[in-house]
């Protein structure tokens, strides 16, 4: 799905406000592709952890990035 300029500019907002820790999880794993293995190795955390990270950064992101009407099913 290709978003359009004004949506990537809300992700990318989105994205820089989380934490840096979140941020580089989300980065390792749908960027350069790795593992939750790899992302715990690189990190020097657990992949329990990694786990963690994620599904957060990624629920900040979808509450962040609900239309204002949505939100109350957030």
């Amino acid at each position: 799905m290709l978003l359009d300029a004004e949506r990537r500019g809300e992700v990318r907002q989105v994205l820089s406000a989380l934490g840096p820790r979140q941020r580089q999880v989300l980065a390792l794993l749908y960027f350069d592709r790795l593992t939750g293995r790899e992302v715990a190795d690189a990190m020097g955390v657990t992949e329990s952890r990694v786990s963690q990270l994620r599904r957060q950064a990624l629920e900040e992101m979808r509450v962040r990035l609900l239309d204002p009407g949505d939100r109350r099913t957030a």
